[in-house]
């Protein structure tokens, strides 16, 4: 599945969790982003926009008398932020970092990554909301809560990186068994046959990036 379809399925799931409380994203996505920057204190100008104003002073009339309903309201408003500022507006394809010796194929992936957590957390909040006061769902999300995330997030980073660890000392080997006058050169010389191997074991470099790339891991392997 492509990295646009994840983010249609992860918005599509945004859309249902806000439902749950009576939210409706096409309504209200506006107040939403208008909450989330007056609590966070992003200073964004909304000088052209009333209607969030408007919108936002109708959803904290019926949310915020609670701190689950706050939450609730937070976290929508994250979310949709990151699916306006990042997605919509495709802001990764101007950032100029790269993430392949992180083992990200593209800043793209990584952003969606963001979103999808964000989506999931405010799943969660509206799970909370709309059953507040039942004993049967507190104790699923403390059970939840209980979950050793960053455990289950260092097995899957590990899982990851395997391939493009495995991509670098692959890539080293090569360095080391010819003979070039920079690392730079080397990793011009060596970049296509880099790229080729990486696809046969899921670590794929991009093209724009794959050069500069090989050379930082011929340098540190010096």
């Amino acid at each position: 599945m492509s990295t646009e379809k994840q983010f249609e399925f992860a918005e599509r799931q945004l859309r249902v969790s806000a439902e749950s409380v009576g939210i409706d994203l096409d309504v209200s996505e506006g107040g939403l982003l208008f909450i989330h920057d007056a609590i966070d204190d992003w200073q964004q100008d909304f000088s052209d926009c009333p209607e969030y104003s408007k919108e936002a002073d109708r959803l904290w009339k019926a949310f915020g008398d609670s701190p689950q309903g706050r939450e609730v309201l937070r976290a929508l408003g994250e979310a949709c932020a990151l699916a306006v500022d990042t997605w919509r507006t495709r802001t990764w394809e101007d950032h100029s970092l790269s993430f392949e010796a992180q083992g990200w194929d593209s800043l793209k992936s990584r952003a969606f990554v963001d979103y999808a957590m964000s989506v999931g957390i405010a799943a969660i909040r509206c799970v909370e909301y709309a059953n507040r006061g039942s004993e049967d769902v507190e104790a699923a999300i403390a059970a939840a809560r209980r979950i050793n995330f960053s455990e289950l997030g260092a097995i899957g980073a590990a899982k990851r990186h395997t391939p493009m660890k495995k991509l670098r000392e692959w890539t080293v080997e090569q360095y080391r068994a010819g003979e070039w006058p920079s690392a730079n050169k080397a990793a011009h010389d060596l970049k296509e046959s880099v790229m080729a191997h990486g696809r046969t074991i899921g670590a794929n470099l991009s093209p724009e990036n794959a050069q500069r790339t090989i050379a930082e891991w011929m340098r540190k392997s010096a």
